[in-house]
């Protein structure tokens, strides 16, 4: 079942409206934590040291093209002026070195990707190919 964000899709997993959910570690490692949850298997390419007992999904036999990062972008209206783009780019990747937000990405073994929007515009290539090729070997289609 589709959701519209993590809250109703945690609300319902919880509630035991619904019996497994493929969401980030973000949202879910409290309830992890404090066992309301319990994790399946990670889509990352390595088990996480947060939860070491859990297997990838790799590990529990799914396919090795079965990897899903996670994160978060800062997205833009189309084709702004290139030199708002530099700057933000810029602000951006100058608040992701921060030692106070890297310690607090750390406690989520969170990773923060520094780059250019060039490099992030590649990323989502290659990840719309992979998917794309998923989903149409798996011959699903969207009702």
């Amino acid at each position: 079942m589709p959701y519209k964000g993590i809250a109703p899709a945690l609300s319902d997993l919880l509630a035991g409206q619904v019996e497994m959910a493929f969401e980030t570690m973000v949202g879910t490692l409290p309830y992890v934590q404090t066992g309301k949850l319990r994790a399946l298997a990670l889509a990352g390419p390595e088990r996480n040291p947060l939860l070491p007992d859990v297997p990838t999904t790799v590990e529990s036999g799914l396919s090795p093209r079965y990897r899903r990062p996670t994160g978060a972008a800062w997205w833009r209206p189309p084709a702004p002026p290139s030199p708002v783009i530099e700057r933000l780019n810029r602000t951006i990747n100058d608040i992701l070195r921060t030692p106070a937000l890297g310690a607090a990405l750390e406690k989520l073994n969170a990773r923060p990707q520094i780059g250019s929007p060039d490099d992030f515009a590649a990323f989502m290539t290659a990840e719309r190919r992979k998917w794309t090729g998923i989903v149409a070997a798996a011959g699903i289609t969207a009702d």
